[in-house]
């Protein structure tokens, strides 16, 4: 909506005053409601952690060029020779979408999907683009149109990286050519079916901080996210004191507890038990009250970190003592 600022002002005054009065009261509405968790986790938390200004400056609009490529010399090509309302609209809103693109890249554990505004947006104003450009260039926009959408999966990255691979291994990412690697397999979903029969079978609270979703599809009541938990953390705030105190007095009768794999899935034995160790060390307060039981292989996760659940956890008999 900011573009139509380019565009139409007295649209853009009726938009700015929408936005005020009813996003203000919709903001004003989810952050009491929320007892200041909403504001907290959607704006201050992120403001805490690092930003790196070389990932948003330089490597995201590099990654976006390269995805975008033969797109962005048609929009370029088309705003040069015809620059009418939509398309200066569009172009507003693709880079609207490609600033947005650099903040989230910029944050501390941002992943591809950080792209997404850029390429989404981006994409609209290549087809306003492409249409507006048509008649003027009949074959120069559908080729280079044709180029886009060739090439978005990823294809000028992995030539870039093929290329230059010691000096563009920044620019790395995933192809989209081929989604099967994306997709679960037949043994993800044996797996899932029986960490969630576990789950529903175990009497009482289960805590699985890596799949909170797991235990609803279990029947259980979730709790906060690891990724909650490591923000809190890393934004030097404290754990939500009605999880330490569950802990501490072992109101789950399991815990299940994600291990990070190689970047390909693959798992390195040598490395095992210290990362296990590690990441149930993430947790606060679980090594001093909770035991590993017993090791499992869990659903593997196909997107995002290469996490797998490994480890259950159960309540320690007498005493507190150090994880072993």
């Amino acid at each position: 909506g900011l573009a139509l600022l380019l565009v139409r002002r007295r649209a853009a005054a009726l938009y700015a005053s929408t936005l005020i009065l009813l996003g203000g009261f919709l903001l004003a509405w989810a952050h009491l409601a929320s007892g200041g968790w909403f504001w907290t986790y959607t704006f201050g938390l992120h403001r805490r952690h690092p930003f790196a200004l070389a990932d948003a400056v330089l490597l995201t609009p590099a990654r976006l060029m390269l995805l975008l490529g033969p797109g962005l010399v048609l929009l370029a090509a088309a705003l040069v020779r015809v620059r009418t309302p939509r398309l200066l609209y569009a172009s507003g809103m693709a880079l609207t979408g490609s600033l947005a693109s650099a903040l989230g890249a910029g944050t501390e554990w941002s992943y591809y999907n950080a792209l997404i505004p850029g390429v989404y947006f981006v994409a609209l104003a290549v087809g306003t683009a492409a249409a507006v450009l048509e008649t003027r260039r009949p074959v120069l926009a559908p080729l280079l149109l044709a180029a886009a959408i060739a090439t978005a999966p990823g294809g000028l990255a992995a030539l870039v990286m093929r290329a230059l691979p010691r000096t563009a291994s920044g620019l790395a990412l995933p192809l989209g050519y081929d989604l099967r690697p994306y997709l679960p397999a037949a043994d993800d979903r044996t797996r899932g079916d029986a960490l969630l029969a576990r789950l529903a079978a175990v009497p009482g609270d289960v805590f699985v901080p890596d799949h909170s979703f797991y235990p609803h599809l279990a029947g259980k009541t979730t709790r906060v996210h690891a990724m909650n938990l490591a923000d809190l953390v890393g934004a030097g705030m404290r754990v939500p004191r009605d999880l330490v105190e569950e802990v501490r007095q072992k109101q789950f009768s399991v815990v299940v507890v994600d291990v990070e794999m190689g970047e390909d899935g693959t798992d390195d034995p040598a490395t095992r038990a210290a990362r296990e160790e590690e990441a149930i060390g993430l947790l606060p307060g679980v090594s001093r009250h909770y035991r590993l039981a017993e090791r499992i292989a869990g659903p593997r996760v196909h997107s995002g970190g290469r996490f797998e659940p490994c480890c259950v956890l159960v309540p320690r008999e007498g005493p507190s003592e150090p994880l072993r």
